[in-house]
Order: C-alpha cells, then sequence, then structure tokens
C-alpha cells in the first residue's frame, strides 16, 4: 500500500511537472508571437520615422535654397529702391513742376499708366 502511496505521488509530481512544463510553453510560445509583431510593427515605424526624417531634411533644403533666392531678389529690390531714390533727388520734381508743369504732368501720368500697367499685367488672372 505504501508503494502505492509512493508511486501515485511521483505520478502526480511528474504529472504536474509535465503540465507546468506544458503551460510554461503555451506561455513561452504566445510571448514569441507577440514579440514578433511587435517587432513587425517596430519595423513598419521605423521605415515611417526614416522617410519623414528625409522628407524633412528635403524640405529645410528646398526652403534654404528659395529663402536664398528671395534674400537675393529682395537684395536687388533694394538695390533698385536706392537708385531711384538718388533718381529723384538728382531731380526736383517740385521745382520743375513749378517751372514747367506741362512737361512734368505728362511724364508723371505716363509713369503712373506703365507703373498701373505693370500691376494689373502681374495682378491678372490668366
Amino acid at each position: 500500500m505504501f508503494r502505492w502511496i509512493a508511486m501515485l505521488i511521483v505520478l502526480s509530481i511528474i504529472g504536474g511537472s509535465g503540465f507546468a512544463a506544458w503551460k510554461y510553453y503555451q506561455w513561452s510560445q504566445q510571448e514569441i508571437r507577440t514579440l514578433a509583431e511587435n517587432n513587425a510593427k517596430l519595423g513598419i515605424a521605423i521605415d515611417t520615422e526614416q522617410k519623414t526624417n528625409q522628407l524633412l531634411i528635403d524640405n529645410q533644403r528646398r526652403f534654404s535654397e528659395l529663402n536664398q533666392e528671395l534674400t537675393q531678389q529682395l537684395n536687388q529690390a533694394v538695390e533698385r529702391r536706392k537708385d531711384l531714390e538718388q533718381l529723384f533727388r538728382k531731380h526736383d520734381l517740385t521745382n520743375l513742376s513749378l517751372n514747367k508743369p506741362g512737361l512734368i504732368e505728362r511724364r508723371i501720368n505716363d509713369g503712373t499708366r506703365k507703373a498701373f500697367d505693370n500691376i494689373e499685367s502681374l495682378t491678372a488672372s490668366n
């Protein structure tokens, strides 16, 4: 009888150990599947991040080039303005308009008309 009880205890221990090993195997396989899925998601996230970073770098480079172009255009406009200011300082329009009103009026009207035509051509819809 003691032999049967000892055998039953040994079988219970072996059976319990086998059941525990089987449950551990199931749990570890589930963990492996979960980690593999997470790894795949992280791979996709890394690819997306790299593409986004490259897009940001390209945009920054493009904006820098456009900014340089605008700076050059601004410098040209400043130079043109300086030239015009010097021209207006050179010609005293008040004195000329008092002494020769017909000549100055016609030139100013023609210049104004050209300026408005230029503005209109730049802003007209095609």
